[in-house]
This record gives structure tokens, C-alpha cells and sequence, in this order.
């Protein structure tokens, strides 16, 4: 039985003969000079075919041209970013900086105001509560002449704690809110004393009391308390806080007066170390 051909089996010979033909034809008029019907038709064919090509040529290199500065974009972005990465850091580093050269400068006002202190700039690099005990520590160490009981002070003459352990290139410090601080202080604004130590009742409100005070006590709410300068650890006039309030101590006829402490000792983080300091008081 004869298999009958299909047609679309012999569309692609024909496609070719149509070709090779239309190609002579072409050729045959381009030599001779000649336009023939037929070469008309096909330059009437074949001149959309062409304009339709190079306009599809075109949009392509069009496109090619746009991804290329979509990548270059890309690339000028990613530099940007990095650019403004480089220079947020280094701005947060000049304010770092800056912010170091503040306290140095107030630390420097500090020392012209007190000529016999003998200061050691230190950073807080930890803290830590326990209980009802408050310390933290400093990165200076017996390397550089530190030792135990030495006060430690703020850039604006606010005493944060003493110095109780020391390391070669490190020291742990007592915070003036441990409960078993003590520390000699008076009323700026009358000059009353008293001895200033933490308490287990105000311990986590970054407060401090004076124990003890009589009825008839002249210290009043608002009064800035300071340090007497009495005993060898602390100088005179270290800055503590405010009077906030009073409370009845109970079973006794004294009271105690709720100290809020100067806000240059909570945020500390620069801090000086008071080595040694030469005055005496009456």
C-alpha cells in the first residue's frame, strides 16, 4: 500500500526552491540593470520585511543598551551605599571623638579649678548589681599607678564610687549606690553633715539617703549635698545630688533625707580616677 504524502512535509522543499529562485531573480536584475514584475513584487515584499527587521534589530540594542545602564546604575548604586556606610561610620567616629574631647576639656576645667588633684582618665567597660550592691569597673590598672580606694569621679566633679580591687590593666570599683558605701557629706546650703550610703529601699531608683538626720535637721528638699572631705579616701566638695524628700525612720525620732544623685553619675562613662589630692580641710 502506497503512503500518501503530507502536505506539510513538503512545504520546507518548496520554501527553498521559492528562495533559490527569488535569490536568482534578485541577482539576475541587480546585474542587469533591469526591474523586472517580479523584482518589483519582492522589493514590494521584502522592504517591511527589512524596515520590520531593523526596527526588531533595533529594540533589541535598545534593550541590550538599557540593561547595561540598569547594570551600571547597579553598580554606581552599590558604590554610593557604600560611600554613605564609610561616612555614617566615620561621622559616628568624630562624634565619639567629640564627644571624648568634651569631657577631657571639662575634665581639664576640672583640674585648673582643683590644682592638687592628681587625675587618670579611665572608661567604664562594665557594670554589674548584686543584690543590693552596685559596682563596675574601669580599664586602668596597677600599670598605671592605681590602687585601691581611690575615689572616681565625672567631668563635672560628681563622685561615682571608690576603687576596691585592682588588676595590672583593670580595676572593679564600688558604685556610691551599694548599700554598704559611706561616704561623709554636708548641705551646700547649710552646711549641716551627714553620712550618705545606698539603701535597700530606693537602691533601684538610682537614689541614695542620709541616715539619721534629727527632727530639727536644717537640710531642706532642693539642697545640694556634697562631700564633707572628712577621712583620707574622699576630697572635699565631690558632687552627690539633690534632697528630694524625707522619710520617718521607723521606731526612731529621726529621719532620713531621699538623695537624687547628680545625672553626670547614672549615664558615666568616661570617668576620671582621683589619684591623690593634697588639700586639707578644717
Amino acid at each position: 500500500m502506497k503512503i500518501p504524502h503530507r502536505k506539510h512535509d513538503l512545504f520546507i522543499p518548496y520554501m527553498f526552491a521559492l528562495a533559490f529562485v527569488l535569490s536568482g531573480i534578485c541577482f539576475l536584475s541587480h546585474f542587469t540593470g533591469t526591474s523586472t514584475f517580479i523584482s518589483k513584487g519582492l522589493s514590494f515584499i521584502t522592504t517591511p520585511l527589512r524596515a520590520g527587521t531593523r526596527f526588531i534589530c533595533e529594540a533589541i540594542d535598545d534593550t541590550k543598551q538599557h540593561f547595561r545602564n540598569v547594570d551600571k546604575l547597579l553598580e554606581e548604586n552599590k558604590a554610593m551605599s557604600q560611600e554613605i556606610y564609610t561616612l555614617q561610620s566615620e561621622n559616628e567616629r568624630l562624634k565619639r571623638v567629640d564627644s571624648e574631647n568634651q569631657v577631657l576639656y571639662r575634665f581639664l576645667g576640672l583640674k585648673r579649678e582643683n590644682t592638687d588633684y592628681r587625675l587618670t582618665n579611665a572608661k567604664i567597660i562594665s557594670r554589674s548589681n548584686s543584690g543590693y550592691i552596685s559596682t563596675f569597673s574601669l580599664n586602668k590598672g596597677s600599670f598605671h599607678e592605681i590602687t585601691e580606694n581611690m575615689p572616681v569621679i565625672t567631668s563635672t566633679g560628681a563622685l561615682v564610687g571608690v576603687t576596691y580591687s585592682v588588676d595590672s590593666n583593670s580595676c572593679r570599683c564600688t558604685s556610691i549606690l551599694s548599700y554598704d558605701t559611706h561616704v561623709g557629706v554636708y548641705s551646700e546650703n547649710c552646711g549641716e553633715t551627714g553620712l550618705l550610703s545606698g539603701s535597700f529601699d530606693v537602691f533601684g531608683e538610682n537614689k541614695c539617703v542620709i541616715a539619721g538626720l534629727p527632727d530639727n535637721t536644717q537640710i531642706k528638699v532642693g539642697d545640694t549635698i556634697l562631700t564633707s572631705g572628712l577621712g583620707e579616701i574622699y576630697p572635699r566638695d565631690l558632687k552627690i545630688g539633690t534632697v528630694e524628700s524625707f522619710i520617718r525612720e521607723v521606731g526612731s525620732q529621726t529621719k532620713s533625707a531621699i538623695i537624687k544623685l547628680d545625672s553626670s553619675i547614672i549615664n558615666a562613662e568616661n570617668v576620671m580616677i582621683l589619684t591623690g589630692f593634697e588639700r586639707e580641710y578644717n
